[in-house]
């Protein structure tokens, strides 16, 4: 087990080299966001061209990657190219039926021919010799690559890797049905099909981030079936119901008065008829998330802090009655820097199906007793939970452990009292660092130790300076 670790992570950082390798040589030919497209499509398409037998896929060797250098003469043979991996079938694999629209305003020829000589510098093989190994390391390359892009895309549709792997582990997926509804790139599904899930669904409504879930998943699950569809995130689907949907709706969206009016149509009201009605965007992803959950569903979404607190009238009375209704799980307050593009803070909020009686569980993710335990890695743009991180948060949430300072079990009633603020700080108790505070008597004593040194260490030099000037005579 240690030595398949090992090798995966030798895997995956000489993919990483590979990426950052061609996006640093190549950067006259494109834009970052396009670069970062253009890696992926190549990686895919060196990937099934060193790996066509295993998935049962009819390459004409003429388009293997390998082989390009010999054909590429005019963009006209370069289209051919991209164009052939566009249309690939397989039998026993869900291939990803890429559309590669960069074609039309990228000079192709020259970024494949760049990419051929990377991977000549690189000489790391790309090929399966057991399982499905490098193409697991080729999704975690993407999924860094994906959430590091702060092109436009990058705070609608991106998640750091760590922050997807704990929403992941918050589900406990393992056999379940998973839908991302505004799946974005992928990450959340590509974890899902890591941890086990059963099957895997997503949507969303653009259709460049379509593009690069269907990558990814294909990576992270090459015999699996994930069914991708573009559709609108605020609307539901009607039919299917699934036992874990786990999303990060784009933060703190707002909706127009149009919207509004087509997402009330759409959305089922909770048990007691209440509904949203307001501009924000989260609170009918919720209704539509509770809708499409089995009956024993969990759903674990990444929102902004302000659907905690937001203290709008149709959204304090929405909250409140998820609250009262037993809707609400958990909720877990993280740092600024979990969000790609930007550092503004955000949560976690777990909702069940089922309604429960139970006491909400509120964390506290940026306490400062939580310092020094290594659960989170911080830099000036990022905070992202460590692999130990995961593992206490998951489990704090399964054992629904009362921490001082760190995490409360808060009656329903007494939340639904007080305006449904679901923010730790209403109700726990706030972490402060003491600060021990010396006798007076003992800071002076100290002064005059240094005084007495001070005037030793003045003498010591009078007396060297003295012998100096002795020396010079």
């Amino acid at each position: 087990m240690k030595e398949n670790a090992t090798n995966a992570t030798t895997d995956l950082t000489e993919i990483r080299s590979i990426i950052n390798s061609y996006m640093s040589d190549s950067r006259p030919l494109a834009e970052l966001e396009d670069l970062i497209d253009i890696a992926a499509f190549m990686m895919y398409a060196t990937y099934v061209s060193r790996n066509y037998q295993i998935l049962s896929i009819n390459l004409d060797p003429i388009f293997q990657v390998d082989a390009a250098p010999a054909r590429m003469g005019n963009d006209y043979v370069a289209h051919q190219f991209v164009e052939a991996y566009e249309m690939l079938e397989s039998p026993c694999c869900k291939l990803p039926h890429v559309e590669f629209d960069l074609k039309r305003r990228v000079d192709m020829q020259k970024a494949i021919l760049a990419w051929v000589r990377t991977l000549d510098r690189s000489s790391f093989p790309l090929k399966e010799t057991e399982g499905f190994d490098i193409a697991h390391s080729i999704a975690g390359a993407l999924e860094e690559v994906y959430s590091m892009d702060d092109g436009r895309l990058a705070c609608q549709f991106a998640s750091y890797t760590p922050l997807a792997k704990l929403i992941v582990s918050l589900g406990d997926v393992n056999g379940k049905s998973v839908f991302d509804p505004a799946c974005g790139f992928g990450s959340f599904l590509a974890e899902a099909s890591f941890a086990g899930a059963s099957s895997l669904t997503g949507s969303d409504i653009d259709p460049h981030a379509l593009q690069r879930a269907r990558l990814l998943t294909f990576f992270a699950n090459p015999r699996g079936s994930i069914a991708l569809a573009s559709e609108n995130s605020l609307l539901r689907s009607e039919g299917k119901l699934f036992d874990r949907i786990l999303c990060a709706p784009p933060l703190g969206m707002r909706i127009t008065r149009s919207d509004i009016e087509e997402c009330a149509h759409a959305v089922m009201p909770l048990e007691d008829g209440t509904a949203p009605s307001g501009p924000h965007g989260e609170d009918y992803f919720i209704a539509r998330t509770l809708a499409e959950l089995n009956d024993d569903g969990i759903a674990v979404l990444h929102v902004s802090p302000s659907f905690l607190y937001q203290q709008q009238k149709s959204r304090r009375e929405f909250r409140q009655a998820l609250v009262a209704q037993g809707h609400i799980d958990a909720v877990i307050e993280l740092a600024g820097g979990c969000v790609p593009g930007t550092a503004v803070k955000s949560a976690i909020v777990i909702l069940s199906k089922n309604p429960s009686e139970r006491d909400v569980l509120l964390i506290d993710a940026t306490s400062g007793a939580l310092e020094g335990k290594g659960y989170f890695d911080q830099t000036r743009r990022q905070w992202s939970p460590t692999k130990t991180g995961i593992e206490w948060l998951t489990e704090t949430v399964r054992n629904r452990e009362a921490i001082p300072s760190v995490s409360v079990l808060v009656p329903r009633e007494r939340i639904v009292e007080t305006d449904a603020d679901l923010c730790f700080a209403t109700y726990g108790d706030v972490y402060t660092d003491e600060v021990k505070t010396r006798p007076t008597s003992d800071i002076l004593a100290d002064i005059g130790k240094s005084h007495d040194r001070a005037e030793k260490l003045d003498a010591q030099i009078g007396a060297i300076l003295t012998a100096l000037r002795g020396d010079a005579k």
